[in-house]
């Protein structure tokens, strides 16, 4: 078999800043330092939606998974608002995004990582619907560089300053694109690849758009299909850039420089739900769904359409996505609740276990993180062999979509009603 590697790869809205003081040393040496402290940071950082490589795992290792329901590392826990929006870690500071349901306001939350507190908001108007769910904000917010980018799910867009939370610029899906709503409206966060950033609109003429990550301004606009629930990836297709989205009927590739059609496979799910996202393996594409006509598909990237290696339909991710960590896919399926384990070469199961409705999972170094959807943790070794749990805890209550967060050893759990939990899982030192 051939071995496949992962690829660690205006609205005039009130803003609260809390501002921090210090200042750094003005030597050549200390500069030097920082900036190699700061390239180590974000080496952990988890910045967008899946991670650091857009595929949910982080190659990070050094984490504890030896502890019971009776000694949890927990650091600290607050609210955020209602939503199923994640959260995003950038060195010492992690964005998330919740909803005041009597307010009807949204707020984008910067906080400290090590405490919870917070460093600015950046609250808008936005009317609360349920949309047959807890309700509230479901993309999550991406930082770039200096700057953070959101989604709401009326389609309202803003770029935030990473620094102070200062508006930047904004836009409409709907108003200014002219997109569609889909049944749930808008839950697929932004991609930032170069100077574009990148949204699944659903409009009959700019069905993708691509801005310019400055200002805001329209580069391209491309396609008619309506709008799908997954969140957009890069994928390189021979020498092209590219960049490939799950829309309501279909998975469709574009180029990234003008939004030319590259290629699309029909596929159609139940209330046309396709809210999982692909995972880039080189020259081939894992894809999932839920419902009726779920399934996981491997596609082989050729210099046309691309060929299907194989299916396998007991593996339906419904609102969650799947993992790969070495020749294994790791996923949450709709059937049962269970979390299966494929093999990457024939999409042969390899296991299943049952008891995690429609959670979610992300993998780090050789282990996997689950949140099951009543709140359920659990740790399990990346083993082809069998399921073999670390840790299995009873974590949060009400109801989980949100995919947990591990960045700089600390691991980020939410519910969607916006309880936030944070746990301290960096190892200690023998000297300690």
């Amino acid at each position: 078999m051939r071995e496949t590697k992962n690829h660690d790869a205006a609205t005039g809205a009130r803003i609260v800043v809390k501002r921090r003081g210090g200042a750094l040393g003005g030597s050549a040496i200390g500069l030097v330092l920082c900036l190699f402290i700061n390239a180590s940071l974000r080496s952990e950082d988890w910045p967008s939606f899946r991670g650091p490589h857009l595929n949910g795992y982080t190659s990070a290792r050094d984490w504890r998974s030896d502890f019971s329901g009776d000694d949890l590392p927990l650091a600290w826990k607050t609210n955020v608002g209602i939503g199923a929006s994640g959260v995003v870690v950038a060195g010492n500071r992690g964005v998330t995004m919740g909803a005041q349901r009597r307010e009807e306001i949204n707020s984008v939350i910067c906080f400290e990582t090590e405490s919870g507190q917070p460093i600015w908001s950046f609250p808008y108007p936005c009317r609360f619907e349920r949309r047959m769910f807890d309700g509230g904000t479901a993309a999550t917010p991406t930082i770039d560089r200096d700057r953070v980018y959101t989604l709401a799910h009326d389609g309202q867009v803003h770029c935030l300053d990473f620094e102070s939370g200062r508006l930047l610029w904004s836009r409409h899906l709907v108003h200014d694109f002219g997109g569609r709503y889909s049944r749930w409206k808008y839950s697929g966060s932004p991609m930032v690849q170069g100077d574009l950033v990148i949204f699944d609109t659903g409009s009959k003429t700019r069905s993708t758009v691509a801005l310019n990550r400055a200002d805001g301004s329209l580069l391209w606009g491309s396609g008619s299909d309506k709008a799908g629930y997954g969140t957009p990836i890069p994928f390189r297709q021979g020498d092209v850039e590219s960049v490939v989205l799950f829309k309501a009927k279909a998975l469709v590739a574009l180029n990234m420089a003008s939004g030319e059609e590259l290629w699309r496979v029909p596929w159609k799910s139940s209330y046309d739900v396709n809210a999982s996202t692909p995972i880039s393996l080189g020259d081939r594409l894992f894809v999932s769904s839920g419902y009726g006509s779920g399934r996981g598909v491997l596609l082989r990237l050729t210099s046309g359409e691309p060929e299907l290696e194989w299916k396998n339909i007991k593996l339906k991710t419904k609102t969650s996505s799947a993992v790969v960590i070495g020749n294994v896919v790791y996923g949450v399926s709709e059937s049962g609740g269970k979390l299966m384990a494929l093999d990457l070469e024939s999409g042969a199961i390899h296991w299943s276990q049952r008891g995690f409705g429609g959670g979610t999972l992300i993998g780090g170094g050789d282990k996997l993180i689950v949140l099951g959807s009543r709140g359920n943790l659990a740790m399990v070794a990346a083993d082809p062999e069998a399921y073999r749990p670390l840790v299995e805890v009873r974590l949060l209550k009400g109801t989980c979509w949100v995919a947990p967060t591990l960045a700089h050893g600390r691991l980020f759990c939410k519910n969607n009603r916006g309880d936030l939990v944070c746990m301290d899982l960096r190892k200690k030192r023998e000297s300690e």
